[in-house]
């Protein structure tokens, strides 16, 4: 197979996505933007700049060589250890492999080249948010802008009413200061955070007024595995809530037919 410039491939995309090798590609740069989505995650949360600090062992602050640095292979050939001795987090690799698994199934789900740049975006910063909001209950801003501009690429992008889907942000916010502030009122206690009410103001931008039932159906639901899964771990009674939000919206997106079968 041959590969023109990168110019030629929102034309060549469809028929080369699938090949192997571009798969593979895909792959691998999945894993190296997932290693990115650790980095950020942590400094994100800990407010710490993301670049012009070198990588480090969280135990003995050693800064990490390029070999150290590999996706995967170095945690494997170092035995998920430091050369100090300390144990480097499993949650490394494991989102490396989700990134890049994340990748390849976007690619091979969205056949517009553009529309795969947008939406793999989209869902890599989802992952982000699930890794910031299930180990520190945080969705940061970042990644809500993130998430808002995607959310105005992909509108236009697609050729979507625009007013309609500006209806879905306001009543995504409506809906998320109501339970935010219902819950504190009536029920007396903390309801949806404010992170998941910005949340909910940028999924409505993303999904547009028609497909919310069928959006609070899934996140429900969801969001009940999550709860459920939780407890059996021994968290907690407490549990995000941003990931069943995040992942309800990009069924939907991803696959506009659910809401008919649901609907059926």
């Amino acid at each position: 197979m041959e590969f023109a410039s990168l110019l030629d491939m929102p034309i060549l995309w469809p028929e080369i996505r699938l090949h192997p090798f571009v798969l593979s590609l895909l792959f691998v740069v999945g894993l190296c933007l997932g290693s990115f989505i650790s980095l950020i995650s942590y400094r994100m949360v800990h407010e710490m700049p993301w670049v012009n600090v070198r990588s480090q062992c969280t135990s003995c602050k050693k800064a990490l060589r390029a070999r150290e640095l590999v996706p995967v292979f170095s945690w494997v050939r170092q035995g998920g250890k430091c050369s100090c001795g300390a144990t480097i987090s499993v949650r490394y690799p494991i989102i490396e492999c989700i990134s890049g698994l994340c990748v390849i199934l976007t690619a091979w789900a969205v056949p517009d080249f553009w529309s795969f740049l947008i939406l793999t975006g989209l869902v890599l910063s989802i992952l982000t948010l699930c890794v910031t909001d299930f180990e520190y209950y945080i969705i940061p801003d970042e990644i809500q802008i993130a998430m808002l501009l995607l959310g105005i690429a992909y509108v236009m992008h697609q050729e979507l009413p625009f007013d309609t889907h500006l209806i879905g942000l306001g009543v995504g916010l409506a809906v998320g200061l109501g339970l935010h502030f219902g819950a504190k009122w009536i029920l007396k206690k903390d309801g949806l955070g404010f992170g998941d009410v910005k949340l909910l103001a940028i999924i409505g931008l993303w999904i547009g007024l028609a497909p919310f039932p069928v959006f609070f159906f899934l996140s429900g639901m969801f969001g009940i595995f999550t709860a459920i899964g939780w407890r059996l771990l021994g968290l907690g009674e407490r549990f995000p809530f941003g990931p069943a939000l995040a992942w309800a919206m990009l069924l939907i997106v991803m696959v506009p037919e659910v809401g008919q079968i649901l609907q059926r």
